[in-house]
């Protein structure tokens, strides 16, 4: 990711639709499908600029990993105290065992070897811990968008649903989300992708206070179906696996 975006991100991360929104789906997955332990230790890989951090610590004590020294300084200002650099899947400062949950917030897609990332994680968690992962969904999707947050790769809910299987762990839940919007979504995406007067535009860029409420309403919406309705497509997957 450009150095540029991580500033923006540290801004917007609060009140921005996408991480608002994106943050109310994930309570709902936590709420109902992880059983946490007492004092239960969560790892946030990739933090980035930390804006999950706090949201995280009310189930527990949260540590954060994160390679960008930039958006580490940012993550550190939030007032988590285990706050450290590291890189998937080579340099990870931790012992086996140590984790009830980990989670990959928009992550796997920025590594270049997936599945050795995955192998990597995996014998962190506890017997019965769980990996929480989103990730940017669907190769037809791809735009500027990608290139500017040096993605390596879209996802589809069989593929990602795949890669989790194939590192033991069982899939308690998986899904795409930001469906509603995907059809405007994937309009501006496409677009973007043809049209070199839309190609500089950041996805973290809203000017209308009303708009970016509405958008967070309509993304976080998929929070009521968690556990109903599976959702045929979207902007984004879910996915939460559990260690056997």
């Amino acid at each position: 990711m450009e150095n540029e975006l991580f500033h923006q991100m540290a801004e917007s991360e609060e009140s921005h639709w996408w991480f608002v929104g994106r943050r109310c789906i994930l309570k709902k997955i936590i709420d109902c499908f992880v059983e946490f332990s007492l004092n239960a230790q969560i790892l946030n890989v990739g933090c980035g600029t930390g804006g999950n951090l706090n949201f995280l610590s009310q189930y527990g004590n949260v540590t954060g990993l994160e390679v960008n020294d930039e958006a580490l300084q940012f993550a550190k200002k939030r007032g988590i105290e285990k706050i450290y650099w590291g890189r998937i899947p080579d340099n990870l400062p931790f012992s086996k065992s140590s984790f009830d949950l980990i989670t990959l917030l928009d992550v796997l897609e920025h590594v270049d070897d997936d599945e050795k990332a995955l192998r990597a994680l995996v014998p962190l968690l506890k017997p019965e811990g769980y990996l929480l992962i989103t990730v940017t969904a669907l190769s037809f999707l791809w735009s500027n968008h990608d290139v500017s947050h040096y993605h390596k790769r879209r996802y589809s809910l069989t593929e990602l649903n795949t890669k989790i299987k194939n590192n033991g762990l069982c899939v308690e839940y998986s899904s795409y989300i930001n469906s509603l919007l995907f059809p405007i979504i994937a309009f501006i995406r496409i677009l973007k992708s043809r049209a070199d007067c839309f190609q500089n535009k950041s996805d973290l860029y809203v000017t209308n206070a009303f708009m970016n409420k509405l958008l967070a309403f309509i993304f976080s919406s998929k929070r009521h179906f968690v556990g109903k309705i599976k959702l045929p497509i979207g902007v984004s997957v879910i996915a939460c696996g559990k260690k056997q």
